[in-house]
């Protein structure tokens, strides 16, 4: 398993950008309600704020999406 900068081996942290992505898309949907939406939201910005932390770069994934 090859590594990423710090400790986050570089296959986690590409799966942890795509479950970003999946939980924007979520977030999303009409039929999601409010709540669940600022928590998938939160829950989105803490991942990409630990993957930052790691890589010693910014990580725009939420703003992709």
């Amino acid at each position: 398993m090859s590594r990423h900068d710090n400790d986050l081996p570089l296959e986690a942290r590409e799966r942890m950008e795509r479950i970003v992505i999946e939980l924007v898309g979520i977030a999303a949907r009409p039929e999601i309600s409010p709540a669940l939406r600022e928590e998938l939201m939160r829950l989105a910005t803490r991942t990409c704020s630990m993957l930052e932390d790691d890589s010693g770069s910014p990580t725009d994934l939420i703003e992709a999406v």
